[in-house]
C-alpha cells in the first residue's frame, strides 16, 4: 500500500466517488481550502490535480453532489462553479489509455521521465516531435537532430503526449 498524495495536507482530504474515465481516475475530495472539487489523478503524486475551469468563482462546487456518470464517452456531473446554483457539466477528454508507451523498436528515448524542468529526447537520427496537452492542443513543437533539452519549466504539472510525428509514435510524459 502506497499514498498517492496527501490531498490536504493540515486535515482530511476525503476523498470519495471514485470513477474510470477515459484511461484516468476522477472523484471528488478536499484540499482544506477550496471544499470538495473534483480531481483526477493517473496514480502518480505529480499526476493528481485539481480540475477547475477557468470560469469558476465559487467555492465547494461538488458539495453533497458528487456523482458522477458517462455517457457517449463524456463524464457528467452537477457542480456549482459560479455561485448561481447546481448545473450539469461535462468533461470530455481524448482516451490516453490508448497511448501506448514506445517500445525498444521506437527510435527515440526520453528521459528523465517524470520530469520537474528539462526533458532530454534521443532519436537515431533527424525527427520532428509535437507535444501535446491531454485536450490535444499542441503545446510546442520542435526538431531533434540524435539529441535535444526541451524546457518544461512553464508546463503545469500532470500529463501530457509526446509524439513523433513521421511514425506516430507517442508517449506519456509526466511534469512533476
Amino acid at each position: 500500500m502506497e499514498l498517492v498524495k496527501d490531498i490536504n495536507p493540515t486535515g482530511y482530504g476525503s476523498p470519495e466517488n471514485f470513477i474510470e474515465y477515459n484511461g484516468l481516475l476522477y472523484f471528488s475530495a478536499t484540499n482544506g481550502v477550496d471544499g470538495d472539487e473534483l480531481w483526477e489523478s493517473h496514480g502518480t503524486e505529480a499526476g493528481t490535480q485539481k480540475i477547475t475551469p477557468s470560469f469558476a468563482t465559487g467555492c465547494c462546487p461538488l458539495y453533497d453532489h458528487e456523482e458522477f456518470y458517462i455517457y457517449n464517452n463524456e463524464l457528467y456531473f452537477m457542480a456549482n462553479f459560479t455561485n448561481i446554483g447546481y448545473e450539469l457539466y461535462k468533461l470530455s477528454t481524448p482516451d490516453i489509455s490508448s497511448v501506448k508507451e514506445h517500445t525498444k523498436q521506437a527510435n527515440f528515448k526520453v528521459y528523465p521521465n517524470p520530469t520537474v524542468d528539462l526533458l532530454t529526447v534521443t532519436t537515431n537520427g533527424s525527427n520532428s516531435f509535437t507535444l501535446l496537452d491531454l485536450t490535444g492542443k499542441v503545446i510546442q513543437s520542435f526538431e531533434v537532430n540524435q539529441q535535444a533539452t526541451i524546457s518544461t519549466l512553464g508546463l503545469s504539472s500532470g500529463i501530457y503526449i509526446l509524439k513523433e510525428n513521421s511514425t506516430g509514435s507517442q508517449t506519456k510524459i509526466i511534469k512533476q
